[in-house]
């Protein structure tokens, strides 16, 4: 059940990195930090996310953990 659960509440967010407008260093802090979750033939991050029990947690868990690997991507910038 848990499962099923998991699977109603599953959020997926896909970014196209080229769209982040990354500079040299932060990209390649980026790829470190996303390794196997960015796809290099389609140029897509794809984070997912089912743990949390509502559809919106999810959601909103992908959308600030994007955020906190720009702001880490970033800081390869100073």
């Amino acid at each position: 059940e848990k499962k099923e659960k998991e699977k109603q509440n599953k959020v997926i967010l896909e970014v196209k990195v080229s769209s982040l407008n990354l500079s040299i260093p932060a990209k390649k802090r980026f790829m470190e930090i996303v390794q196997t979750k960015y796809n290099e033939s389609t140029d897509i991050l794809k984070l997912v996310g089912s743990k949390k029990p509502h559809k919106t947690e999810n959601k909103n868990y992908l959308k600030n953990l994007l955020k906190e690997i720009l702001f880490e991507s970033w800081k390869a910038d100073d």
